[in-house]
């Protein structure tokens, strides 16, 4: 891995261990890895997680958000496009299991009846989860449709 990555990678765990110290929570691990291409995701243990983790993930996202806008500001150009996904006490991680189960049998469904099928409004973070899942899928395509916030994952026929 590069290692301007591997610093930066640091810094993100140094900083989120930093803030959240600051901010009263107990923790006991903290762990930061490059994700993909553009993502490194940052995972915790905590004690109290729900009122980090927020009501559906609210909290979370802004806790990413913080993350995300302090390692634009404290990268090299060059790694400015990175972002952050946290997950507290593996509550992504389960977000994203039950949305990638919720894509196949979306494609399922829609293979067996050949209609188009709309998924819940979801976020970017959401969507991006049920297109990646369902990219490869010989008979299915997936767009995004509607205004933030209410953009939904269309699964349709191919």
């Amino acid at each position: 891995m590069n290692p301007e990555i591997e610093s930066l990678i640091e810094k993100v765990k140094i900083f989120t261990t930093a803030l959240m110290k600051a901010s009263g929570f107990n923790f006991k691990t903290v762990e930061a890895r490059k994700d993909d291409e553009k993502t490194i995701r940052v995972e915790m243990s905590v004690d109290g997680a729900g009122l980090m983790i927020g009501e559906n993930g609210e909290n979370l996202s802004a806790w990413e958000e913080v993350l995300s806008q302090w390692l634009r500001r404290n990268s090299s150009p060059e790694l400015e496009y990175f972002r952050v996904v946290l997950d507290i006490n593996n509550y992504r991680w389960q977000i994203e299991q039950r949305l990638r189960e919720l894509a196949k049998k979306t494609a399922r469904e829609v293979v067996m009846s050949k209609k188009s099928i709309k998924l819940p409004v979801m976020n970017a973070y959401e969507r991006r989860i049920v297109h990646v899942e369902l990219a490869l899928h010989p008979n299915v395509a997936t767009e995004s449709e509607g205004r933030v916030p209410n953009r939904q994952v269309v699964v349709k026929p191919l």
